[in-house]
């Protein structure tokens, strides 16, 4: 099995360096999911329980640095371990990255799942989750975010709160990065800026139309106007700008 793990790291990440496309990826989740994998993986056969010193794990590490070793990019790639639910185990995740980099560094950071819900966890859990992180000297990347409201049950909760739990998330983030804690956010970089860019496939829209974009309540297209009230980029503008 070790075989076929280190057969697939080095073809996956040999196909992406081998391309025009090699020099954009600037991380690799090597290890996903691990702590808090569905009820009991196959792979569990294999290797064992679940626990906080898992050597393929490691070993997956040692071969994805050789790998990038060998294309001579290792300072300029970080290699991640990634999961979701980590305000939970901290303690777990701190020891089985210490145990990955017991030898010499490997593995380059946390990779944050952040599922979360204006219920739990508090801004306040999250925050001292990436502190106890960043006290290992890795940094840490949040590789996906959202908030739901209600999910499990109806608390009272609204949009408004909603709003309010992104604001004060993006507060307590910032109050990090200003005392100098790398958190990394997966948006395009350009020189010294941060891009906020959003795309899609549909039939576009005006000039005048999208110099109005984070007004509040507007809406270009009134044809959707019973779908929303026209505040969803006005909140995205405002997080940005507290940025």
């Amino acid at each position: 099995m070790n075989a076929r793990m280190e057969f697939y790291i080095r073809t996956i990440m040999g196909h992406i360096y081998d391309s025009e496309y090699g020099d954009i990826v600037y991380s690799w989740d090597v290890v996903n999911e691990y702590l808090h994998a569905n009820d009991n993986p196959n792979w569990i056969k294999i290797y064992g329980d679940i626990n906080t010193s898992p050597d393929y794990v490691k070993l997956a590490f040692k071969i994805a640095d050789d790998v990038l070793k060998q294309y001579g990019i290792r300072n300029q790639v970080s290699l991640i371990f990634n999961d979701f639910n980590t305000y939970i185990d901290t303690h777990k995740y701190v020891a089985i990255m210490n145990f990955i980099n017991s030898e010499g560094k490997i593995c380059d950071g946390f990779g944050m799942q952040a599922h979360l819900d204006t219920a739990y966890p508090s801004t306040s859990l999250f925050k001292n989750t990436v502190n106890a992180f960043l006290n290992t000297g890795l940094e840490v990347q949040i590789t996906e975010l959202d908030v739901t409201i209600n999910f499990n049950g109806n608390n009272g909760h609204t949009e408004t709160t909603q709003a309010d739990y992104y604001y004060q998330l993006f507060k307590e983030l910032l109050s990090i990065k200003k005392n100098g804690g790398k958190i990394t956010v997966k948006l395009k970089k350009d020189s010294s800026k941060v891009l906020f860019e959003v795309t899609d496939t549909g039939c576009g829209i005006f000039q005048e139309t999208g110099a109005r974009i984070f007004d509040k309540f507007y809406q270009g297209d009134t044809s959707h106007s019973g779908e929303g009230n026209g505040l969803g980029l006005a909140l995205v503008k405002k997080v940005i700008d507290i940025i």
